[in-house]
């Protein structure tokens, strides 16, 4: 009886082996575009990038038809192929976090395939794909645990959304409605180019197909930030030195400050005086002179139980290895053009935070919150470091400001992630 009590034990402990295996900390589901091989299509790229960028990521390709009459998919048309992609978004994501309560889920989705993501995550209704119920069809749990959705060419693109990158001043030819408001606009975006005819009213389907090249790094998510990261710019958050980080000496770390009770208005930071495009400038910032334009009542609140401030004072010697460990050899002494970059210097960590947000427009209010599980970096301070041509260390103190749209980053324990996005200046 003993042995087959210890045998059993022994199944189970493999069984729960198992499946804390099969539980990746990030799972990117990818849908592919239309009359496109089952797989990821043209979402397959950035799946890749994003895996890249994020070892141990797992991904799989949504099964659906992808398909818009032709005879090459089964002949399906595209109203119920995007009805069909949709509910099978649902029961993928729904299922993983079911099974994965704590996997952190990225949707990708290309043309129809970002159709069918745009579908689950700010819902219905789809009068092109029947689909009349309004709401998400993501369940809340899964929602909270879908950290970024990237969309590509998605035909139900329309000018003004928040979320919408891209040159398009028009729509899709199955546009959501002027004014529309995704009740999860902070997890999304959406790439349209006026060249494209099927998310916008362009007449270039090449184009269509070239989003990936054209904005490939920008779509992607960051890299882990902390104490020491090495940026190489401010408007592109790409951090240089994670395979070859360089520990900080606990001499070069200053006392930890913390301050209880913290509220952060989001909309009340601001851009201050840095040549960012106009385009990025109105999702992430405004002029210290230009007027704030929001609605009466509106908000996006940090609210922190504990705001931790972390600070180091990187000596010349720390500064001089971080460099000639750097890959790019332009930024090292050796080379002529002497190049900067940033070192990441201090950083704010908000401890047992929550989120709300209240956003109107002429048609809705939509009001959203959440509590965040664990730490997280609100901001960061970076300095410019330099080897000038003498060989001597530069340091010189960097102090921009700019808002940051609310997302995730990935996580490398015990790092904090960096939940915000886009064009990361310091704070």
């Amino acid at each position: 009886m003993r042995a087959s009590l210890d045998s059993t034990l022994l199944i189970l402990v493999n069984l729960l082996a198992v499946k804390a295996q099969s539980c990746p900390e990030i799972h990117i589901f990818g849908a592919r575009e239309t009359s496109v091989a089952p797989g990821f299509g043209s979402a397959g790229q950035l799946v890749d990038m994003i895996k890249a960028d994020h070892p141990g990521a797992t991904s799989e390709a949504i099964d659906y038809p992808a398909c818009g009459g032709q005879a090459s998919c089964g002949g399906v048309q595209y109203g119920d192929s995007a009805k069909q992609g949709t509910q099978a978004v649902t029961t993928a994501v729904n299922g993983l976090n079911q099974r994965c309560p704590q996997t952190k889920i990225v949707l990708v989705g290309y043309s129809q395939g970002g159709q069918i993501m745009d579908n689950n995550i700010c819902g219905g209704p789809d009068s092109g794909a029947g689909i009349s119920d309004s709401s998400v069809p993501l369940s809340a749990s899964a929602v909270q645990q879908v950290k970024a959705v990237i969309m590509l060419g998605d035909p139900r693109f329309v000018s003004g959304l928040s979320y919408g990158v891209g040159t398009c001043t028009a729509g899709g030819f199955d546009a959501r409605p002027a004014g529309f408001t995704c009740p999860n606009a902070d997890k999304v975006q959406i790439y349209c180019d006026s060249q494209d005819p099927f998310c916008c009213n362009g007449n270039d389907s090449n184009h269509h197909q070239q989003y990936v090249s054209i904005y490939g790094k920008e779509a992607t998510p960051g890299g882990v930030i902390k104490l020491g990261t090495i940026l190489a710019r401010l408007d592109n958050f790409r951090p240089f030195n994670l395979e070859e980080f360089q520990p900080i000496p606990a001499a070069q770390l200053l006392p930890i400050e913390t301050e209880d009770s913290v509220d952060i208005d989001i909309y009340g930071l601001h851009a201050d005086h840095h040549p960012l495009m106009e385009r990025a400038l109105g999702l992430i910032g405004r002029g210290p002179r230009a007027p704030d334009r929001r609605p009466e009542g509106d908000h996006r609140v940090i609210s922190c139980k504990h705001l931790d401030t972390l600070a180091f004072i990187p000596t010349e010697s720390h500064v001089r290895d971080t460099i000639d460990n750097l890959d790019d050899e332009s930024y090292k002494p050796s080379s002529r053009s002497k190049r900067p970059v940033y070192m990441v210097t201090g950083l704010k960590i908000a401890r047992g935070a929550s989120y709300s947000s209240r956003v109107s427009n002429r048609e809705s209010v939509v009001q959203s919150s959440f509590r965040e599980s664990g730490d997280f970096v609100v901001a960061f301070k970076v300095a410019q470091v330099w080897i000038d041509r003498k060989g001597e260390v530069k340091y010189k103190e960097y102090n921009k400001k700019a808002v940051m749209e609310f997302e995730t980053s990935a996580e490398d324990d015990p790092a904090p992630p960096f939940l915000f996005t886009g064009y990361p200046l310091v704070i």
